[in-house]
């Protein structure tokens, strides 16, 4: 989504460096400057590298919680899905057991995982 505005941005700039065209109707509104487009592509690239920061920050703290699991197929499986993000059916086929299974050892990935801070309520 970001990288689409970027883009835009990007388009608009290119786009207002031609020739102005003479018509019948009235100009209105203030006129968008270079200074405004330059401001508006450095904000977007910001939050870009912001997220990217944020992604990597989030896809660490799943890796350790992933890694504190004791069953090695459990391991593989919840890094293969949601690391990887492979299909379960392709799970399968690369361990060889069937697609049912995968979802039974992913259902108990997902209960092994030990999130810090976050206490179950019972």
């Amino acid at each position: 989504r970001l990288l689409s505005q970027f883009y835009k941005a990007e388009f608009d700039r290119c786009k207002n460096k031609a020739s102005p065209t003479l018509s019948g109707l009235p100009r209105g509104g203030t006129p968008i400057t270079i200074e405004d487009l330059i401001l508006d592509k450095l904000e977007i690239e910001d939050r870009i590298l912001r997220l990217k920061d944020k992604a990597r920050r989030v896809r660490r703290e799943i890796l350790d919680a992933i890694d504190d699991i004791e069953e090695v197929n459990l391991c593989e499986v919840m890094e293969g899905r949601y690391i990887l993000l492979q299909s379960p059916e392709d799970l399968a086929e690369s361990m060889g057991f069937n697609t049912r299974h995968i979802w039974t050892l992913l259902s108990q990935g997902v209960e092994a995982i030990q999130i810090p801070g976050l206490e179950e309520s019972e």
